[in-house]
């Protein structure tokens, strides 16, 4: 029963966890969207983009 119980709450985690990808990828999209407009006005963005690679790596 208690089995039950902690995979129940383990799958409730799972959906939350999911909700929270999908806002951050939908986040990074946006990021990745406007690196263009950061490299016309001289923005360093590569230490952005091998920050946002290694946590995409992290969230798969």
């Amino acid at each position: 029963m208690q089995e039950f119980a902690e995979l129940k709450g383990l799958m409730a985690n799972m959906s939350e966890v999911r909700e929270h990808k999908a806002s951050f990828a939908a986040a990074l999209r946006e990021a990745k969207r406007n690196i263009p407009e950061a490299e016309q006005v001289g923005g360093s963005t590569s230490r952005f983009k091998s920050a946002a690679h290694m946590v995409m790596a992290a969230v798969k």
